[in-house]
């Protein structure tokens, strides 16, 4: 941001160099940027981490609202930085670096704004193949619910027919036994 130094706007009522003006701004995009940086190595290593796709989403998002009050806060200067340039309060190379900062941000805010967008989707498909995997695991359970209800009429109650014949045969053997002895 020092390439723009010297160049002195009125944001409000207030009148100071714009370098110091966007001060608050820089900072916090730097430290955004930093964070970013941190998430991005880490999904490297375990791309499909929820807590960390979450935190990109977010920062992403938070990156794009801050440089987005950055390009606000420069487009509300340019017409003071036109009109310096116009009288010559500033030179030529401050006036070429400021409008170098005013697209390098509006780029930024691009390329933010496609990576947030990217995030989205790729947690859109996530959560779509999510709810696909819940639906067939909801399949498989009623499939084997209907089974054992199936088994269940079909071979318990033969078996618990089984079952009942064998002890009236038991009961016959014994009466007859013991008719013999």
């Amino acid at each position: 941001m020092a390439r723009i130094k010297g160049i002195t706007v009125q944001i409000g009522a207030d009148t100071k160099g714009l370098e110091a003006a966007l001060k608050d701004v820089n900072q916090s995009a730097s430290k955004l940027r930093s964070e970013l940086r941190e998430v991005e190595r880490l999904l490297k290593f375990n791309p499909r981490d929820t807590e960390l796709l979450a935190q990109k989403q977010k920062l992403l998002t938070d990156q794009v609202e801050n440089t987005r009050a950055k390009l606000q806060q420069l487009r509300d200067v340019q017409e003071q930085v036109n009109e310096q340039f116009k009288k010559g309060e500033i030179g030529e190379e401050q006036y070429r670096a400021f409008q170098r900062e005013l697209i390098k941000t509006e780029s930024q805010l691009k390329e933010y704004e496609k990576a947030l967008k990217e995030v989205n989707l790729q947690n859109h498909e996530f959560n779509q193949k999510m709810q696909e995997m819940g639906d067939k695991l909801k399949k498989a359970g009623e499939s084997m619910v209907a089974t054992g209800k199936t088994l269940s009429t079909h071979l318990t109650v033969p078996l618990t027919a089984l079952g009942t014949l064998a002890a009236k045969s038991a009961i016959d053997f014994e009466s007859a036994f013991a008719g013999v002895a």
